[in-house]
């Protein structure tokens, strides 16, 4: 994404605004952020392309807001490893492929989604590594998301878990190009309203509405997963991924990750 308009001159304006700012406090901000706003001008440009007027004070300002959030939720903190292989393995989370536009997907589905108590804050710690992750490796072409919806109902949908995805979205803009939801059952048609109300104009843009034979009309057959009439059998997690029991860095007791496995009916 270009955008002619914005100049260099207006780049390093905000590269020199904020590398004063990190000087002033440095405490604010993880340096993996500064090294990309030192290196990158799409750290930059992207803020800038999300003022429809290129207003370069606002551009600093939503920066420097999403610099600080980054540190203060310790996005940087976490790898994938630091999760469980439940959560990638029972949501189908996957990072794979590209669509017909080169843009990297990411896959997920929502039946197997449950509110389960004390499991919130590592949900959404889990929601910021992923936009994360993928926003990295997307860069400036951004990144698309597919949701199989097939099989959910209501008791997998989590509003708050929704709202908090909109807010993590905002401070990666021009990030998320589109968003494919795929067989939304019609019991969700009234949700799946709400949750569009919470998004702005241009992410609502974005959401697209599919059944799974028109996924080929965006993406290659190789990549849609056999689940979704496409020709990939395997599912594509990160290596070295361990089981929930096992990570006691995320402060669980007994009784929430036996209530984990009692709720997904996992045993072992």
């Amino acid at each position: 994404m270009e955008n002619k308009n914005i100049t260099n001159t207006v780049i390093e304006s905000i590269r020199e605004k904020f590398l004063i700012e990190y000087q002033m406090n440095p405490e604010l901000y993880h340096e993996i952020d500064v090294n990309r706003v030192r290196d990158d001008n799409w750290q930059i440009e992207r803020f800038l392309l999300d003022q429809k007027n290129g207003d370069e004070n606002k551009a600093y300002e939503a920066m420097v807001k999403a610099l600080r959030w980054k540190k203060s939720f310790g996005v940087h903190e976490r790898n994938d490893q630091y999760f469980p292989k439940e959560f990638y393995e029972l949501h189908e989370i996957e990072m794979f492929g590209q669509d017909k536009s080169g843009r990297i997907i990411h896959w997920e589905i929502t039946r197997n989604i449950k509110n389960i108590p004390g499991f919130e804050n590592i949900a959404k710690q889990f929601i910021a590594h992923r936009i994360e992750k993928i926003d990295s490796e997307a860069s400036r072409k951004g990144w698309i998301s597919i949701v199989d919806t097939s099989d959910s109902g209501l008791t997998n949908v989590n509003l708050d878990l929704y709202k908090f995805k909109i807010e993590v979205l905002e401070y990666y803009p021009q990030s998320l190009r589109a968003v494919f939801i795929v067989d939304l059952p019609w019991l969700l048609n009234g949700i799946s309203k709400c949750i569009l109300s919470l998004l702005g104009p241009e992410l609502k843009e974005f959401v697209k509405f599919i059944n799974r034979d028109e996924l080929m009309d965006y993406v290659g057959i190789d990549y849609i997963p056999d689940s979704l009439n496409g020709k990939r059998q395997k599912k594509i997690y990160p290596e070295g991924l361990k089981a929930l029991k096992q990570l006691n860095h995320l402060g669980l007791t007994d009784k929430q990750i036996h209530k984990y496995y009692d709720t997904y009916k996992i045993y072992s």
